[in-house]
């Protein structure tokens, strides 16, 4: 298996393009579009050429690094690229996905922001577009003052302060108790400078005075999709309207483009959770099918990757909405089944028991601490140290290694997140409808009159519109059953009839009558499918 890390933009481009080299046969690189910045937002198709077009197989579309620093979806993506291709005709379960399926695989879809994360102490929500662009940017910025090129916290003398050092760990921050009063107190604030709005250092800064800064780059492509967007005052980081950015805009074209998707994954951080939709509504609003549907795909997921299937506004949002999220407009509108992963489950290797949104206690903070030093030996956290602050004075610089620890594992459990997760999402594609023929007969029923039949398999699990809501939506075409006759073959009747849509491990039977005069060959090309469950071409002959 080749080595997976968090690969900079033009290692993750090399890793893609020496896939697509390697192994012609199963993997085309192109691009769904550019970035603000002007990058590609590779997209790897991956399925057998020899088995049928990659369009006419029913297809599940991978994406990670929607948010710029979550850098293990994108791990995940070239994980699961390389796997399928590296085991195709050794793994019997991977050989009859390719022969079937098409993987549609887009590992980054926040390159600018992921550079500047990977190649820098930075960090950014999404895209590096300066949003709101007349947005005042008064107060604390975070910023590497030390020159380590980690953005770690300040911690500050302060008797007003509402943090205290933990008796049983001095690495260890504590809320101070409400009433608690004759102890050495503290403000803890990002490391950073404080700046006036138009980015220069502010002077005479009171330190009980600092305000932290909005963000730069405050879009979210997480809240600019169509479902249910709302505006910045309403939606934070919502972008101008809904599409507005290149980036988002380039994910909702190709899905749009490539009608066989039938299921969708969104690889994030962080969290052990699997997200399902709702994320402005209860689930109330499910159809009945939907929500037994994904039940059961809940349970996979628990089998597989170790993670709880949860809605975002029920279950993780205490009825708060997100809105102008991706997995809402890819189930409502375009009726996908869409699941969104939050990777790495840091609390649980820690013992840490908690609700997913909870913020840490002293236990809770003490237990990480000793996970850190047992299992990192350490390396997960920088103890606090004197620094001299040009603006606040005598400060204390330390704190997590945020990027490499809390938001993203260390590369040494690296390979076993990758794995179990895309095990799950491999799992969800071996559901995907599938048409096939079978009992295919041509008899005589009169003189140059003949009847051709033919059993119409649906062999997957799930039905061939997917979900419920595709068809609600409008977007899940019916299966087509067409019969194309060859020179001197005549139809009697319709050549084209439409079967509707069919429950998974479902089968019926199709028929037309033919005429071929004066006792000439009866032929012609029976097709029968729809995007979503793949196309079938079978030739029948009255002398085969």
């Amino acid at each position: 298996m080749r080595e997976i890390g968090y690969f900079k933009y033009a290692e993750l481009e090399e890793f893609l393009r020496r896939l697509a080299v390697d192994y012609p046969q199963l993997a085309q690189l192109g691009s769904a579009g550019k970035s603000y910045e002007g990058r590609d937002l590779w997209v790897l198709t991956i399925t057998n050429s020899r088995t049928g077009d990659a369009a006419a197989k029913p297809a599940m579309y991978i994406e990670g690094n929607m948010h710029a620093g979550e850098v293990t979806g994108s791990a995940v993506c070239l994980y699961t690229a390389a796997y399928l291709c590296e085991r195709y005709g050794h793994d019997a379960e991977v050989t009859q996905l390719l022969d079937t399926r098409t993987f549609y695989i887009l590992p980054r879809v926040s390159p600018d922001g992921a550079e500047l994360y990977l190649t820098t102490p930075q960090s950014t929500r999404s895209g590096v577009r300066r949003y709101p662009p007349d947005q005042p940017r008064a107060g604390l910025v975070a910023e590497d003052i030390d020159g380590d090129g980690l953005i770690l916290q300040m911690r500050i003398p302060d008797p007003h302060g509402d943090w205290r050092i933990s008796e049983r760990d001095r690495r260890c921050m504590v809320r101070r108790r409400p009433g608690e009063v004759g102890g050495q107190y503290y403000r803890l604030l990002p490391e950073g400078m404080v700046r006036n709005a138009d980015g220069s250092l502010k002077e005479g800064v009171d330190p009980r005075a600092v305000c932290i800064a909005p963000p730069y780059c405050g879009l979210d492509f997480n809240r600019n999709y169509p479902a249910n967007w709302q505006p910045e005052a309403v939606q934070r980081g919502a972008g101008p309207y809904p599409l507005s950015e290149p980036e988002t805009r380039a994910v909702a074209d190709f899905i749009l483009a490539h009608p066989n998707i039938v299921a969708a994954m969104s690889y994030h951080t962080s969290g052990g959770v699997i997200l399902r939709p709702f994320s402005t509504k209860g689930d109330q609003h499910f159809n009945d099918r939907d929500r037994e549907l994904y039940g059961r795909l809940g349970e996979i997921g628990r089998e597989t990757a170790g993670y709880d299937l949860i809605s975002v506004f029920s279950g993780l949002n205490g009825d708060k909405p997100s809105h102008g999220d991706f997995k809402d407009w890819a189930y409502e509108q375009r009726g996908l089944i869409v699941f969104t992963t939050e990777l790495w489950d840091l609390r649980a290797r820690a013992g840490i028991d908690l609700p997913w949104t909870a913020e840490y206690g002293e236990e809770e903070f003490l237990k990480l601490l000793a996970w850190n030093d047992r299992e990192l030996a350490g390396r997960g956290w920088v103890d606090w140290h004197p620094f001299a602050h040009p603006q606040l004075g005598p400060v204390e610089l330390g704190g997590w290694r945020n990027k490499e620890m809390m938001q993203n594992p260390p590369l040494q459990y690296l390979p076993e997140e990758c794995h179990k997760n895309m095990m799950f999402t491999l799992k969800v594609a071996t559901l995907a409808p599938e048409i096939a023929l079978a009992d295919l007969t041509v008899r005589p029923v009169g003189s140059d009159i003949y009847r051709v039949e033919c059993t119409v398999m649906n062999r997957g699990f799930l039905p061939t519109n997917g979900c419920e809501q595709a068809i609600s939506a409008g977007i899940a075409r019916p299966v087509q059953a067409v019969f194309r006759p060859a020179p001197g073959t005549t139809v009697i009747g319709e050549a084209s009839c439409e079967l509707g849509h069919l429950c998974g491990r479902s089968a019926r039977t199709v028929g037309w009558t033919i005429v071929a005069p004066g006792g000439a060959e009866a032929a012609g090309e029976i097709e029968v499918g729809a995007p979503r469950c793949g196309t079938v071409r079978v030739r029948v002959s009255s002398r085969a």
